[in-house]
């Protein structure tokens, strides 16, 4: 069916009592956990030589990919004009090799999104490659992904003066949070959990936020107003997000804004704007 995109309202500034939102709040936003787009890379220590009778000998390896929950973690570039995506696919395995040695998996590029999902093979090597600031030269943001079958929500009104690592340490629930992780330079903060589920409340210190729902909205592309990709590996012409013009929205002249996507009378990036 078709979908609308909603965008959330600007940030207002927030009561000293979290609890007090309303319970029916939600926030729909662009969050680079999607495995459309992704295909495999395989590293290269994870290929082992099948055992075979002479009945059944064969050449062909055999390729490890057992991957188990809770081990995976995003990478992409903390500049978003740089394409993490074409980094050479032996330097890359070779680097991530020598940063967690024989941890990782699978490495999953998505060529839409520009970023790429490293499976690991335990949990000291997930936490390693969490703290990576660099990869093949190329300065990175790492977070660790959620399951999708595990409850996501967020909080509001989370002091952007607390740096991720107190909020990782410090936040708590009445089930196990596996992700923590704020949005942007926002005052709201992503929470995963173990169960499928998502607890009504979470606790910073003493003091305690409403859980709001989350769902996420496809990620929109500034060069040409659609949708499913970033700009960075956008290959389509500028488009006005204005009218849809091949010009820029400051000089766009139409007396009538039309949207790219469902051609009705709003900007491509309106709230109102279906695709």
């Amino acid at each position: 069916g078709t979908n609308t995109m909603i965008h959330e309202a600007g940030s207002a500034a927030q009561s000293s009592d979290a609890s007090s939102m309303s319970d029916d709040s939600s926030i729909i936003m662009s969050d680079p956990d999607d495995n459309s787009g992704f295909t495999l890379m395989q590293s290269k220590r994870t290929r082992k030589r099948k055992h075979v009778s002479k009945e059944s000998a064969s050449s062909d390896d055999t390729i490890i990919t057992t991957l188990s929950p809770g081990l995976t973690v995003v990478v992409k570039p903390a500049d978003l004009s740089q394409i993490i995506i074409k980094i050479n696919p032996l330097k890359l395995s070779e680097t991530l090799n020598d940063i967690a040695p024989d941890g990782v998996i699978l490495i999953r590029p998505n060529y839409r999104l520009n970023l790429l999902e490293v499976d690991t093979r335990n949990t000291e090597s997930k936490k390693t490659l969490l703290k990576m600031k660099t990869l093949c030269g190329m300065k990175v943001t790492v977070y660790e992904a959620h399951h999708r079958s595990s409850a996501v929500g967020i909080i509001r009104g989370v002091s952007q003066e607390i740096i991720e690592a107190d909020l990782q340490v410090g936040i708590r629930a009445t089930v196990p949070v596996t992700q923590v992780r704020r949005l942007g330079k926002s005052d709201i903060v992503k929470l995963a959990f173990a169960t499928e589920t998502a607890p009504e409340y979470a606790t910073l210190g003493h003091t305690r936020f409403k859980i709001l729902p989350y769902r996420n909205k496809p990620r929109q592309c500034p060069n040409c107003s659609r949708f499913g990709h970033v700009a960075s590996v956008c290959n389509k012409v500028e488009r006005c997000s204005r009218c849809g013009g091949n010009h820029q929205p400051s000089a766009c002249e139409a007396k009538e804004p039309q949207c790219i996507n469902c051609k009705k009378n709003h900007e491509s990036t309106s709230r109102q704007s279906t695709f």
